[in-house]
């Protein structure tokens, strides 16, 4: 019987990680790097074992092809159970994440049994829009009988101070995914991915972790503000996703106390989060180290509880889940098992995510030339013992210290192993550019 899990703390940075879950014990690795600095090419890494380029599926290419082998068909193909939760949008079945899932239930774009996507009225209404229906609704129902006042204020409690406007009855991701949790009967070889976003914007926390009262700015980051200048709310910002992150600290001891009898459990994050460090805010373009360096922790029955120095990436996390299942894989990573050889890990920039986004560049007044410097593929290295140099539009920023004596070299040597890049846009449905465009991703 092997039962494995790997949990994805969408959007956490590492040193918020550091300062909210000290209390998590397990193989702890403190230069665990992401392959990209958003969703879509850290989970193709992540499902994959491959770099993002060599998917197919990055920036306006964001869906997963049928061409990729994924961990999970691998696992359901050898005879286990796979199963995943997600509350992310992008990792969802409108754009092939689900391949390879026995089950798929996503609280976003799609749900596992209806290829259909959910119109904005089922899955989809904005807090102003929905609080008068949400009054009437539930001043109607206690008129009539059918509530008892308790349970009718704190449900209009709830609704209206929901924890992310898209979901109804506000409950938290990371809620309804524990909820899931307990209430699935897991078979003996059990693979389980768990994606929670409640560290992504916007950044509203349930009531009781708000350490001052909301606005609509306050939990909202717009991406917009790294080419227009330092918001006016943004130490505001930064406080709001403080809040988030105790709240998913707290919210992931309860997950895991809930997988208590898997065998291994992988708790990472996918990429971080910036606010105004090189003038970036969330998380739209770059490889620098505050989007880039993840945390990532190890737990199983053959894993010590230390501290590896190593630089790790999410390509090791698919190969650690292929050694603890007794997969036999192909993969550039390596399994955190045991012990780590040192490696160069390679991040990904493939210039700016969707069409939209690049007319919006254009519409707060870049050049044609700036927009383009932005839209160019960069790449970043992480070397042993602490060394991450990466590309930007400023240049080659270095930081920490290498054991190899050129790590430009190493850097040029692994970009010439790369795919070339597509460039080609993707058209989104109208109800998913929509909540996409509500979470910031447009």
């Amino acid at each position: 019987m092997t039962r494995v899990a790997v949990v994805v703390l969408d959007t956490l940075r590492k040193d918020a990680f550091d300062r909210h879950f000290e209390w998590l014990d397990g193989k702890r690795f403190e230069n665990a790097w992401s392959t990209s600095h958003w969703t879509v090419p850290a989970h193709a890494s992540l499902f994959t074992g491959k770099y993002a380029s060599e998917t197919g599926c990055y920036a306006r290419s964001p869906h997963l092809e049928s061409g990729n082998r994924t961990l999970a068909g691998r696992l359901s193909a050898s005879g286990f159970r796979t199963r995943a939760f997600s509350a992310n949008r992008h990792v969802s079945p409108y754009f092939g994440f689900d391949r390879g899932f026995d089950e798929f239930r996503c609280v976003g774009l799609a749900r596992a049994d209806d290829d259909r996507i959910p119109s904005r009225s089922e899955y989809f209404q904005g807090p102003t829009r929905r609080r008068p229906a949400q009054v009437a609704e539930l001043l109607g129902g206690f008129l009539l009988g059918d509530l008892h006042l308790g349970s009718t204020v704190r449900r209009a409690v709830d609704k209206l101070y929901s924890h992310r406007p898209q979901f109804p009855f506000g409950k938290p991701d990371a809620s309804r995914a524990i909820s899931y949790v307990r209430e699935t009967e897991f078979e003996d070889d059990e693979f389980l991915f768990l994606n929670l976003m409640d560290a992504h914007a916007p950044y509203k926390p349930p009531l009781r972790y708000q350490s001052f009262r909301y606005s609509a700015d306050d939990v909202h980051a717009d991406w917009l503000a790294t080419f227009e200048g330092e918001p006016a709310n943004g130490s505001r910002m930064e406080s709001a996703y403080e809040d988030c992150v105790r709240y998913l600290s707290d919210a992931v001891g309860e997950v895991l106390e809930e997988l208590s009898a898997f065998d291994y459990v992988i708790v990472l994050s996918d990429h971080g989060e910036s606010f105004g460090e090189n003038g970036v805010w969330a998380h739209p373009i770059g490889l620098h180290p505050e989007l880039t360096h993840v945390p990532l922790v190890v737990r199983g029955p053959d894993v010590d509880s230390e501290t590896v120095e190593a630089p790790v990436n999410l390509l090791d996390v698919f190969a650690t889940v292929a050694d603890a299942s007794g997969l036999d894989v192909e993969t550039s990573g390596q399994s955190l098992l045991g012990d780590v050889d040192p490696r160069p890990c390679l991040t990904e920039y493939h210039g700016i995510a969707y069409e939209r986004k690049l007319e919006k560049l254009r519409e707060v007044g870049l050049s044609e030339r700036e927009v383009a410097a932005y839209d160019e593929p960069r790449f970043g290295v992480a070397l042993s013992p602490d060394y991450y140099g990466y590309e930007s539009v400023d240049g080659f920023t270095e930081g920490g210290s290498s054991d190899r004596d050129s790590p430009g070299d190493v850097l040029a040597e692994s970009k010439s192993e790369r795919p070339d890049l597509g460039r080609d846009g993707v058209t989104l449905d109208d109800d998913v550019e929509s909540q996409l465009d509500q979470l910031g991703y447009l």
